[in-house]
């Protein structure tokens, strides 16, 4: 991905994502997250929304089916292959199978999984629970950040949560240190977090 970034980043812009620019015209960096340098583009405030709106249109221009207000219900493996998903009008109550010769799922985290936080109500992990379901393999499934300046990070086996309520001592160039060097510490100095019994 790193690889990439920059030609992804072009390619974007000239689908006519409005990046934020330099006196001089360029596209602009900023830090972002542990970086020690500007090197995240952005677009003001609303990157996410821009990029976001950018591919939509890009869809409809290569006449891209959306189904709005449709949930995805389950996905159709077959041979260990996915073959499609069933899926349900929300508000006829209709379900359907759509076939596909590819599903690609963009669901957002699990941030809704905890009483209190800034995710969108959207962030339920229906879509993660779903792909587990089918037996995809899940990326990293033991650390979940929340929001709203504070860090959830489950221990896998142990079934445990800890809050980690020091998290800029990790990294003190940033705000917050990389999952894994979070997890490290949080594993070394279980101590000194507030642990939670998972539910």
């Amino acid at each position: 991905m790193v690889k990439d970034a920059i030609d992804i980043v072009y390619a974007y812009e000239h689908m006519g994502c409005v990046f934020s620019r330099t006196p001089d015209g360029r596209i602009a960096q900023r830090r972002f997250g542990g970086h020690s340098t500007p090197r995240a583009n952005y677009a003001a405030d609303w990157t996410g929304h821009v990029l976001l709106h950018t591919i939509h249109e890009q869809a409809h221009k290569h006449g891209v089916k959306f189904y709005s207000e449709w949930f995805a219900l389950d996905l159709i493996v077959e041979d260990r292959v996915c073959k499609g998903v069933v899926a349900m009008n929300i508000q006829t109550g209709e379900i359907i199978t759509m076939r596909a010769k590819a599903v690609m799922f963009g669901t957002g985290g699990y941030g809704r999984a905890w009483k209190i936080t800034s995710n969108a109500l959207a962030n339920t992990g229906d879509g993660v629970a779903i792909a587990y379901n089918a037996g995809i393999p899940l990326m990293d499934p033991g650390v979940a950040a929340k929001l709203d300046g504070q860090k959830i990070m489950e221990i896998p086996g142990l079934g445990l949560s800890v809050q980690v309520n020091t998290w800029v001592d990790v990294n003190t160039r940033a705000r917050w240190a990389s999952y894994d060097l979070a997890f490290g510490a949080a594993v070394a100095e279980a101590t000194a977090l507030t642990v939670v019994k998972s539910q």
